[in-house]
């Protein structure tokens, strides 16, 4: 999703010029491979995404920050963040886990019409889920630029989000296993 997220950035910018983009991750983080140029991606990946936020020098332009690979910090960023973005190309994605702790932390999110997104984006009242790049950077700016339904989307979220805490799906889980085994599915 870094080539959507990256093809809307100056869009955001110009509309909320004091905006601030955080990309977490790294291709390293699904196989051993050579970085290009930026230490975010393969060469050939990092071209297709790095022309939409790097200047005419070639260097990353200052609201950008590429982060790399987070761990416990992540939780932080997105404490301090204002909007949340995951995936929105959903490519290899199911179900979306960092939607589910942007919740947690009460954060917004944006992204696409794809995979689980469904089942952890409730759209217009959690965050957005949107259909093409222009709606993805028209939701960032609308939370940017309106704190308090920003707010009322990031408390919702939380309460969403502990739909997933493991006392309340692993019973589900544990439920459905059992009933698939002992062949007890209502539905069929």
């Amino acid at each position: 999703g870094i080539i959507e997220v990256c093809k809307c950035w100056k869009k955001v910018l110009e509309a909320v010029p004091n905006a601030q983009l955080y990309v977490m991750g790294s291709e390293k983080l699904y196989e051993n491979v050579q970085l290009g140029k930026y230490g975010v991606a393969r060469s050939d990946f990092e071209n297709q995404f790095m022309p939409y936020v790097t200047d005419q020098d070639g260097s990353v332009i200052p609201s950008v920050h590429f982060l790399g690979l987070v761990n416990e910090e992540k939780l932080d960023y997105f404490q301090k963040a204002s909007v949340g973005i995951i995936n929105p190309s959903g490519c290899h994605e199911t179900f979306g886990m960092g939607i589910v702790e942007m919740g947690i932390a009460e954060l917004p999110v944006v992204t696409s019409t794809s995979n689980g997104y469904y089942d952890t984006v409730i759209s217009g009242t959690t965050g957005y889920i949107c259909t093409d790049v222009n709606d993805l950077s028209d939701k960032i700016i609308y939370l940017l630029k309106h704190p308090d339904k920003n707010k009322e989307m990031g408390e919702n979220g939380k309460k969403n989000a502990m739909r997933f805490s493991p006392d309340i799906i692993i019973p589900q889980w544990k439920k459905l296993i059992e009933d698939v085994y002992n062949d007890h599915l209502g539905f069929l």
